[in-house]
């Protein structure tokens, strides 16, 4: 009985361990997504960034209890960015943190970037879902100046 009991503990364990192990297999590669994207975005590579955004790509802005979909699309999103890259050349991100919590991440982001008035940057809170090693959807709250 007592061997019983100890092969079973010994299997619950196994069980846990080995969920455990893909659990942070999945957020570590979530995580280094997450972090591949912030690098091209820092080049201002465009066509990089398509590669990581699913075809179905969808950005939502959240504000206090509203959520609005501002970018539909892979092809929305390319013409954005490039407009975006184009209005501010040095604007670039940091990660300042990111919680992987399976296909989703949620990260502390600051942009930095130079205006006429010298060096300017805020912070805000992204939510990402990562999908079959693509980016599927964001949503971002309200930056905050810093």
């Amino acid at each position: 009985m007592h061997k019983n009991r100890i092969v079973i503990l010994f299997h619950f364990f196994l069980i846990s361990a080995t969920q455990a192990f893909a659990q942070t297999s999945i957020d570590s590669s979530s995580v280094t997504i997450l972090r591949t994207y912030v690098e091209a975005y820092n080049r201002h590579d465009v066509d990089k960034l398509m590669t990581m955004v699913a075809d179905d790509f969808t950005y939502l802005s959240v504000a206090g209890d509203s959520m609005q979909c501002d970018i539909r699309g892979s092809a929305p999103l390319r013409e954005w960015l490039t407009g975006y890259f184009r209005s501010l050349p040095t604007v670039r991100s940091v990660i300042e943190d990111v919680f992987p919590c399976g296909a989703y991440l949620a990260m502390r982001e600051s942009a930095i970037w130079q205006s006429k008035k010298g060096e300017r940057s805020q912070v805000s809170i992204g939510v990402y879902e990562i999908q079959n090693g693509r980016i599927r959807r964001a949503w971002y709250f309200p930056a905050q100046k810093i």
